[in-house]
């Protein structure tokens, strides 16, 4: 049974190695992060970290070690980069053509958040809305607003390989199939001016680029447990293929034109993480949790992205969560070299979660840093 085992994990290992190395030839920028404000407190992702909805994005083996979670919806804000500066100078009336930005973005999760992770299992439907305002390199100042509609679903299963009692230890291995479809209206104005213009938004894309995105891919991991107070995780998420079927106009898609194809993969990212959870003793009847995480995130990028790797300290994520008495969560961490903080509240009916958090625009620490908000409402259960 052992050597069974040892045979299953050399081929898994293998093969996420192999496909890095096959789909180098096609890095593209992921932008359709779902990121929850849990996780953004927390730095991001966590490889080891299996306890709610999100190890649907993290790590599918934790499917097997989650206590079971079921969410009806979820409304989640997210404010990147400049984007609070022009919106407030929108809704004073203020002339905001003066400012200036290198990335502005709004962003909503949900309201379909529709999802179970648990017993082994777990499958999700989510969408995602965005506003994405951004100046490209070498376009003479020319600045591109991306209206963006997106549709998740996702399933998968984690299984559960017999380790001896003596050690005292758990051994998980998990997969995740999704597929997605996005929707892109690719706008050559700058995000005030689609704001100004969004009380008539069929005529803001109706002559505009568009972009009709299919896509499916799969996601891997592995899980080890020891005495429920430290875990190792490795995932290899966002493996995928997808077709962007490129239209000269959103009329043109109505109109059922040709569109030109082109084919790209989503660049694999592999993450190794691992997750401490101190006994508290005494401190238990205060402190309901705590647990610390550290993450060395994408950390193959050199092959996926061979020719502009990030540098090696941007791909360091930390996390660390304090529960008081099973209502309040304190979080804070960091990744990309910035910091991150936030809070959460279980009400029972919902749980409020709010986050402040850092992220790096360049390759390089410090080179083009944002700061970003996200407040989230989510009923889970």
């Amino acid at each position: 049974m052992q050597r069974r085992t040892s045979v299953i994990l050399y081929l898994i290992f293998c093969s996420i190695f192999f496909c890095s190395a096959i789909f180098a030839q096609k890095r593209v920028p992921n932008d359709t992060e779902i990121l929850s404000a849990r996780m953004a407190a927390l730095g991001g992702l966590h490889s080891a970290l299996a306890d709610d909805l999100n190890t649907l994005f993290s790590n599918p083996a934790g499917f097997r070690s989650v206590e079971p979670q079921f969410s009806i919806a979820e409304l989640t804000l997210g404010i990147y980069g400049q984007a609070d500066d022009v919106a407030g100078e929108m809704i004073s009336g203020m002339d905001s053509s003066a400012i200036e930005y290198t990335y502005s973005d709004l962003y909503l999760l949900g309201p379909i958040a529709f999802g179970y992770v648990g017993n082994g299992l777990g499958f999700g439907l989510f969408n995602t809305s965005n506003i994405r305002s951004f100046e490209p390199y070498q376009t003479n100042n020319t600045k591109w607003t991306i209206i963006e509609e997106r549709f998740l679903m996702a399933g998968g299963y984690s299984f559960r390989i017999p380790l001896p009692d003596k050690w005292k230890s758990s051994l998980d291995i998990g997969f995740l199939f999704r597929v997605f479809i996005t929707t892109q209206s690719l706008i050559t104005k700058d995000i005030q001016e689609v704001y100004k213009s969004y009380s008539n938004p069929l005529g803001l894309i109706n002559n505009e680029p568009f972009n009709l995105i299919p896509g499916a891919g799969i996601n891997l991991g592995i899980l080890y447990t020891y005495k429920e107070t430290f875990s190792i995780g490795l995932a290899a998420r966002d493996l995928a293929p997808f077709i962007i079927n490129s239209y000269t106009s959103f009329q043109a898609f109505l109109d059922g034109e040709e569109p030109d194809i082109l084919n790209f993969w989503v660049p694999l990212d592999l993450s190794l993480g691992i997750l401490w959870r101190p006994q508290l003793g005494r401190l238990g009847r205060y402190i309901s949790d705590l647990m610390l995480m550290l993450d060395y995130q994408d950390m193959i990028d050199f092959l996926t992205n061979p020719y502009a790797p990030s540098n090696p300290l941007l791909h360091i994520s930390f996390g660390i969560e304090l529960q008081l008495l099973e209502i309040v969560s304190l979080r804070a961490g960091f990744y990309h070299l910035l910091p991150s903080a936030g809070f959460g509240l279980d009400l029972l009916l919902f749980s409020l979660n709010m986050a402040v958090f850092g992220r790096e625009l360049s390759a390089e620490p410090w080179g083009n840093p944002i700061y970003n908000y996200t407040i989230g409402i989510e009923f889970k259960y």
